[in-house]
């Protein structure tokens, strides 16, 4: 095994022992306990509400206004790991860097750019991207894309309910505005939103609700499915750590050397 390859099972060695290390928590929120699992038919906004108030409420989510996460990319398939720090900022400002290859994307909330390394000499290149507006740099994706979606423009519809992997899911339907339509799942249990089917065929699921201050946050979710080309793709994305409503000024949201 070449010196990389050791590298890199050292590397996912020392990640699955840190996500194995941490106390798991039961993936119920603070007010799930609360909340009967309905035996009657369910509307989408009473299963979206559900979910809400198990992560914490709306007013708790509305009320967090900067936030700070590292997270690791776990490539299984592909043996690499990616490790990203970002940083978000109401209303529609975000920084995501990759510690490895110093590789930014920065949105100022009406502008937007990529920073890229050039890994011989060290030298900075800073673009302007074309600004794709709040749809590509939601705050409140993290907490689940059909919070507030009537104001995104995103129609929601109840489907059904059904069990995958002896779990009973409710099943959304959500039409994003630019058409794409996703498979949204949430707990029937504890309400909380568990996975979600791309319009690609992809399956991503979320595990392991976590407090951090008022609010339930996912720290880890899994990818599932296949490339263009025909392989396989799976990835794990573990949230490693996480503050929020940290002091964090808008200078950060801005290249911080001369655009080229």
């Amino acid at each position: 095994m070449s010196a990389q390859s050791l590298a890199r099972c050292a590397a996912l060695s020392v990640l699955l022992l840190l996500i194995s290390s941490t106390p798991a928590l039961a993936t119920q929120g603070p007010a799930s306990s609360a909340l009967p699992t309905p035996a009657r038919a369910q509307t989408a906004e009473e299963v979206i509400n559900r979910h809400i108030e198990a992560i914490g409420g709306k007013a708790a989510i509305d009320a967090i206004q900067t936030m700070r996460y590292e997270r690791v990319y776990v490539h299984i398939e592909e043996e690499r790991i990616y490790h990203r720090i970002v940083h978000k900022k109401r209303p529609g400002m975000s920084r995501n860097c990759a510690v490895d290859t110093g590789r930014c994307f920065v949105v100022d909330g009406a502008r937007s750019w990529t920073k890229s390394v050039n890994p011989d000499d060290g030298s900075v290149e800073w673009s302007e991207l074309e600004y794709l507006g709040s749809q590509s740099n939601n705050f409140e994706v993290r907490f689940g894309p059909f919070i507030n979606y009537r104001e995104k423009g995103i129609t929601v519809e109840f489907v059904t309910t059904e069990t995958i992997d002896d779990v009973p899911m409710h099943r959304l339907r959500m039409e994003m505005r630019n058409g794409e339509v996703w498979a949204i799942y949430f707990d029937v249990e504890t309400g909380l939103w568990s996975r979600f089917r791309t319009p690609n065929g992809g399956t991503v699921t979320i595990h392991d609700y976590r407090p951090v201050g008022d609010i339930l946050f996912p720290r880890l979710t899994e990818v599932k499915g296949v490339r263009a080309d025909g392989t396989p793709a799976h990835h794990l994305n573990t949230i490693i750590s996480l503050e929020l409503n940290v002091p964090i000024d808008d200078s950060v949201f801005r290249p911080d050397e001369p655009i080229q």
